[in-house]
Protein backbone atom coordinates (compact mmCIF):
# COMPACT_ATOMS: atom_id res chain seq x y z
CA UNK A 1 0.00 0.00 0.00
CA UNK A 2 1.29 3.33 -0.93
CA UNK A 3 1.15 5.93 2.25
CA UNK A 4 1.54 8.55 1.25
CA UNK A 5 -1.59 8.13 -1.15
CA UNK A 6 -3.97 7.00 1.53
CA UNK A 7 -6.38 9.73 3.05
CA UNK A 8 -5.21 11.55 5.51
CA UNK A 9 -6.96 14.30 7.33
CA UNK A 10 -5.27 17.41 7.98
CA UNK A 11 -8.13 18.59 10.14
CA UNK A 12 -11.58 16.73 11.64
CA UNK A 13 -11.64 12.98 10.35
CA UNK A 14 -12.05 11.00 7.71
CA UNK A 15 -14.83 7.67 7.42
CA UNK A 16 -13.72 4.40 6.69
CA UNK A 17 -17.04 2.49 4.60
CA UNK A 18 -16.76 -1.03 4.41
CA UNK A 19 -18.59 -3.21 1.81
CA UNK A 20 -18.80 -6.73 1.61
CA UNK A 21 -19.93 -7.09 -2.36
CA UNK A 22 -20.19 -10.16 -5.38
CA UNK A 23 -17.63 -8.93 -7.74
CA UNK A 24 -14.81 -6.14 -6.52
CA UNK A 25 -13.95 -5.54 -9.96
CA UNK A 26 -17.13 -4.12 -10.83
CA UNK A 27 -17.58 -2.04 -7.75
CA UNK A 28 -14.00 -1.05 -7.70
CA UNK A 29 -14.75 0.27 -11.57
CA UNK A 30 -17.74 2.41 -10.04
CA UNK A 31 -16.23 3.96 -7.26
CA UNK A 32 -13.12 4.67 -9.50
CA UNK A 33 -14.57 5.61 -12.85
CA UNK A 34 -18.13 7.05 -11.67
CA UNK A 35 -17.03 8.56 -8.44
CA UNK A 36 -13.44 9.65 -9.01
CA UNK A 37 -11.72 7.31 -6.92
CA UNK A 38 -8.06 5.78 -6.27
CA UNK A 39 -7.03 2.36 -5.86
CA UNK A 40 -4.78 2.30 -2.89
CA UNK A 41 -4.52 -1.76 -2.97
CA UNK A 42 -6.86 -3.42 -5.73
CA UNK A 43 -7.96 -6.38 -3.88
CA UNK A 44 -8.81 -8.39 -0.85
CA UNK A 45 -9.70 -6.86 0.00
CA UNK A 46 -9.80 -3.68 -2.02
CA UNK A 47 -8.78 -0.30 -0.72
CA UNK A 48 -10.06 3.07 -2.66
CA UNK A 49 -9.00 6.75 -1.44
CA UNK A 50 -12.39 8.84 -2.27
CA UNK A 51 -12.32 12.82 -0.69
CA UNK A 52 -11.99 12.37 2.64
CA UNK A 53 -12.60 8.77 3.48
CA UNK A 54 -11.51 4.82 2.65
CA UNK A 55 -13.70 2.48 0.79
CA UNK A 56 -13.03 -1.14 1.68
CA UNK A 57 -14.33 -3.88 -0.65
CA UNK A 58 -14.21 -7.17 1.32
CA UNK A 59 -15.85 -10.38 -1.36
CA UNK A 60 -16.37 -11.77 2.31
CA UNK A 61 -15.08 -15.04 4.11
CA UNK A 62 -15.09 -17.19 7.08
CA UNK A 63 -16.14 -18.88 9.28
CA UNK A 64 -12.45 -18.49 11.29
CA UNK A 65 -11.35 -20.69 14.44
CA UNK A 66 -12.05 -18.04 16.44
CA UNK A 67 -15.45 -17.64 15.26
CA UNK A 68 -16.74 -20.49 13.60
CA UNK A 69 -20.65 -19.64 13.57
CA UNK A 70 -19.71 -16.26 11.38
CA UNK A 71 -20.24 -15.81 7.73
CA UNK A 72 -19.28 -12.67 6.31
CA UNK A 73 -21.29 -12.73 2.80
CA UNK A 74 -24.06 -10.39 0.62
CA UNK A 75 -27.15 -11.03 0.54
CA UNK A 76 -28.70 -13.67 -0.92
CA UNK A 77 -31.49 -12.10 -2.51
CA UNK A 78 -30.74 -8.30 -3.80
CA UNK A 79 -33.63 -7.78 -5.18
CA UNK A 80 -34.98 -8.01 -1.31
CA UNK A 81 -33.81 -5.16 0.76
CA UNK A 82 -34.61 -5.27 4.32
CA UNK A 83 -32.61 -2.18 5.90
CA UNK A 84 -34.22 0.42 3.14
CA UNK A 85 -37.75 1.24 1.14
CA UNK A 86 -37.39 1.03 -2.50
CA UNK A 87 -38.11 4.91 -3.10
CA UNK A 88 -34.59 6.03 -0.56
CA UNK A 89 -32.94 3.84 -2.45
CA UNK A 90 -33.87 5.39 -5.90
CA UNK A 91 -33.48 8.59 -4.88
CA UNK A 92 -29.83 8.15 -4.20
CA UNK A 93 -29.27 5.89 -7.61
CA UNK A 94 -30.37 9.26 -8.96
CA UNK A 95 -28.34 11.19 -6.85
CA UNK A 96 -25.29 8.81 -8.39
CA UNK A 97 -26.62 8.87 -11.95
CA UNK A 98 -26.81 12.84 -11.77
CA UNK A 99 -23.42 13.03 -10.66
CA UNK A 100 -21.60 10.69 -12.84
CA UNK A 101 -23.05 12.55 -15.99
CA UNK A 102 -21.71 15.96 -13.96
CA UNK A 103 -18.58 14.28 -13.80
CA UNK A 104 -18.25 12.83 -17.85
CA UNK A 105 -19.33 16.67 -18.89
CA UNK A 106 -16.62 18.19 -17.06
CA UNK A 107 -13.80 15.95 -18.19
CA UNK A 108 -15.16 16.30 -22.19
Amino acid sequence: MNLPDAPVAGEGFFVTHFFTVRNQEKSKDFYVRILGGKVIKPENPCYIKLANSWIVLNSGGGPTPDKPEVILETPPNLEQNEQFPQSTCRGHLGLLQTMARQRRAISH
